[in-house]
């Protein structure tokens, strides 16, 4: 039995762990042999001393004694065989112990309350490539050269335990990248079991480069389908846009077969009749002939002008050219030219513009939104109506107002006025002719020169057209107000 337990004991490695352990047997059993010499003791005095027992029971001294050195050797026998079979069960549990803590795959150190290494498993030491000896009375800490901040949490069995990651200088000078559990023991030592998550943390940063370029790759998709979407619209805008054009050229052509046929068919008309009927007519019948001519070849010649400025400002061939104008000369010229008309028909033209006010404008494309204005004006005011002129500032722009007292819009009239694929027009108060042309043109130009139009109106009350025009300002006022700011 002594030869196998001492093969057993060469069989294992001797340890710090195992001499401390059988340290701690040797301790636990100094008691149970101070224990048996006490009882020893106590057995031989209580023999020795106690005659009258022996005498009572006439027991020989030699047979006395004989007897109970014989019981006391066998008591001794017995507690010596207890004894070597404690230690033997210890001595394997010790070498079961230390087994498992030699072969156990995950790398485990013990310290001291200090923190100082007192043992450290094969695993411990394979992981960072050093000896036993080059180990030992080191700190865990003396191999890290990055270390996060600590975690604490509950096991199942309500033990706290301690996680860091940390990475460690192996011997070689690589770098390895670890987890470590900590534990502090009953005895005061500590439990450190390091796991090596290189592996893992590598997989780990590769799964976020892979969610970081799937995040870029939605990005890109999003900013695609954003894209799309807006090209889409743009598509869709270039379509209405396009209908627009159409439309409008539509509305072009149809003037010119038809609004412009039907004058010059009329003009046609009077001259076939005036050379046929010649002889026939006398001076006066003659004069109305000619008037009615006269008058149609003035509304034709407006319509064509109208035309061909329209044409003009759709293909880009009429140019804008903003100037210092004065709003009350261009009125008095544009009042000029309607004037016979609002005589015929009896209207007073009330011009409230002073001479102060200055626009910046194309000289030539506001006489002729002053002009259309006014024209459209004088047609829908009965006889004896009033046509008025004014002006007011309204932040970096001058309102200019045509406000008449003449038969008024309905809302539906109002909603088609500006829109040329309506195909509006409409007979004047003294059965004038118009195209419905003239609003559409003033707008485009108004708008071309960075103002914009609005109309007012109420059937039987009259009609209020309001454009404004960017004022003029001083280019020396311009640059003092940049001194200043």
């Amino acid at each position: 039995m002594s030869s196998s337990l001492n093969s057993r004991k060469k069989a294992f490695r001797i340890f710090p762990a195992e001499r401390a352990l059988r340290d701690n047997l040797a301790k636990n059993h100094a008691w149970i042999r101070l224990m048996i010499v006490f009882y020893a003791l106590l057995f031989m005095i209580v023999v020795l001393g106690s005659t009258f027992p022996i005498g009572i029971m006439q027991i020989s001294n030699s047979l006395f004694f004989g007897t109970a050195v014989f019981m006391l050797a066998i008591f001794f026998a017995f507690i010596f065989t207890k004894k070597n079979r404690a230690k033997k069960d210890e001595l394997l549990k010790c070498g079961s112990i230390i087994a498992v803590f030699q072969q156990i795959a995950e790398a485990v150190f013990i310290s001291d309350s200090s923190s100082k290494i007192i043992n450290a498993n094969p695993a411990g030491l394979k992981l960072l490539g050093y000896s036993e000896h080059e180990v030992l009375n080191k700190s865990l800490q003396d191999f890290a050269v990055e270390t996060s901040t600590e975690q604490s949490f509950r096991s199942e069995d309500e033990t706290t335990l301690y996680q860091t990651e940390c990475i460690f200088l192996r011997k070689d000078q690589t770098r390895l990248i670890t987890g470590v559990t900590k534990q502090f023991l009953d005895d005061g030592k500590i439990l450190e079991i390091v796991r090596d998550i290189s592996d893992a943390k590598a997989e780990l940063q590769r799964t976020e480069d892979l969610i970081e370029e799937l995040k870029y790759e939605r990005d890109l998709l999003e900013e695609q389908s954003a894209e799309l979407v807006y090209m889409s619209s743009q598509l869709e805008e270039s379509e209405r846009i396009q209908k627009e054009l159409n439309a409008e050229k539509d509305k072009f052509f149809s003037i010119i077969a038809h609004d412009l046929k039907s004058p010059f068919a009329g003009i046609m008309g009077y001259t076939t009749l005036l050379i046929e009927e010649f002889d026939l007519l006398n001076k006066h019948e003659m004069k109305e002939f000619i008037a009615s001519l006269d008058k149609l070849s003035k509304n034709t010649f407006k319509l064509i002008e109208n035309l061909l400025d329209w044409s003009r400002l759709q293909t880009g061939k009429m140019k804008c050219n903003p100037i210092k104008t004065q709003l009350y000369e261009s009125i008095l010229y544009a009042t000029s030219l309607v004037s016979a008309n609002a005589e015929r028909k009896e209207i007073r033209i009330c011009n409230e513009v002073l001479e102060d006010p200055f626009v910046n404008a194309d000289e030539r494309m506001l006489n002729s939104i002053l002009e259309n204005l006014l024209s459209n004006a004088i047609k829908f005011t009965p006889r004896g109506g009033k046509i008025t002129i004014s002006t007011k500032p309204v932040n970096v722009f001058h309102e200019i107002t045509i406000k008449d007292t003449g038969v008024g819009m309905s809302p539906e009239v109002l909603e088609k006025i500006f829109r040329i694929d309506a195909n509006y027009t409409t007979l004047g108060t003294e059965h004038e002719k118009g195209t419905g042309l003239g609003v559409i043109l003033c707008k485009e130009m108004i708008e071309r020169q960075g103002g914009a139009i609005k109309v007012e109106s109420e059937l039987s009350i009259g009609t209020k057209f309001s454009f404004i025009l960017p004022m003029w300002i001083e280019p020396d006022e311009i640059t003092n107000e940049t001194k200043i700011n």
